[in-house]
């Protein structure tokens, strides 16, 4: 009698993953990314990867090999990461999971606008004219962000770090331009440059204030001029006085002598002028009393 062999059963073994990484390596929110698992079976079976996601600790609706990082990765502020956890199958065991991390990638922030303004006056500068400028950023992360400045005149960099800048730094014909980038602690922005503000002419300006009538009854007034220009010729002009008055068109030397037909008040106004056209004025407003004036006190 023959006897036929014992039946002989195998024991399937469970397949392994071998190694398990992203492509790319790190990805902000919005970005795609794919886990790059490998597995090998023992047994020669057919393998198939299972995929488990989570971002920030919760599960992402996600089963295959990749994902898109929501925009809630981002978090506000903080650091979040995104997980993968892989699980290998031949349709009868499964391996042990292999699991891999990244950090979710910060965005850099934008400057989206800059806007300059002229003030007359700050705490640290005193009553010097400044421009001020005022950048709007985007941070798409939630993170608190610096701004930094550089101030450029003539296509020279002058001035780095502070949002305001003196007047008094630049002359006529002097281009001026700002450019900012913005940082958040991780990143800094593409820099954002103003456009060009071109120095024109600043009109000269009378500072002085006229006097009254001197004792003996005359009107006499040299006005002070300044000029931010540095412009040192001027001319002047009568606007409007009363009948008899007289400017010196060169100096601006104001000169009246009234009469008793003059009492009363008299609106005055002179005009200074640079030689680009530059113009500003003066008014006041000048009284003649008909008492006679009081001889001053002989020492």
């Amino acid at each position: 009698m023959v006897r036929e062999p014992a039946p002989t059963y195998s024991i399937n073994r469970p397949p392994e993953i071998t190694s398990l990484h992203f492509m790319p390596r790190r990805a902000a929110p919005g970005e795609r990314v794919q886990a790059v698992g490998m597995a090998r079976d023992p047994d020669g079976d057919p393998i198939r990867l299972q995929y488990t996601w989570t971002v920030a600790g919760r599960r992402v609706l996600a089963d295959g090999p990749e994902i898109t990082v929501p925009e809630s990765a981002a978090g506000r502020g903080v650091q979040m990461d995104v997980q993968v956890e892989v699980v290998a199958s031949d349709g009868e065991s499964e391996s042990q999971p292999m699991t891999a991390r990244f950090p979710v990638a910060n965005r850099p922030p934008r400057i989206t606008s800059l806007e300059i303004e002229t003030v007359d006056a700050t705490g640290e500068s005193g009553d010097e004219p400044h421009w001020l400028v005022r950048a709007s950023v985007e941070e798409p992360d939630g993170h608190e962000t610096r701004v930094d400045y550089e101030w450029i005149v003539n296509g020279e960099v002058v001035q780095r770090g502070s949002d305001l800048f003196a007047r008094s730094r630049v002359r006529r014909m002097d281009e001026v331009r700002v450019r900012a980038t913005a940082f958040d602690g991780e990143s800094r922005s593409p820099a954002l440059e103003s456009a060009s503000i071109v120095i024109g002419n600043t009109p000269p300006r009378i500072v002085s204030a006229p006097p009254g009538l001197d004792p003996s009854g005359t009107f006499q007034y040299a006005p002070q001029v300044e000029d931010d220009d540095d412009d040192s010729h001027f001319g002047f002009d009568l606007v409007e006085g009363p009948s008899g008055m007289q400017i010196d068109e060169r100096t601006g030397e104001l000169s009246w002598t009234p009469s008793v037909a003059d009492v009363g008040s008299h609106p005055v106004e002179i005009a200074v002028s640079d030689s680009l056209g530059g113009r500003s004025g003066q008014k006041f407003e000048l009284t003649v009393v008909s008492e006679p004036p009081v001889p001053a006190a002989r020492p």
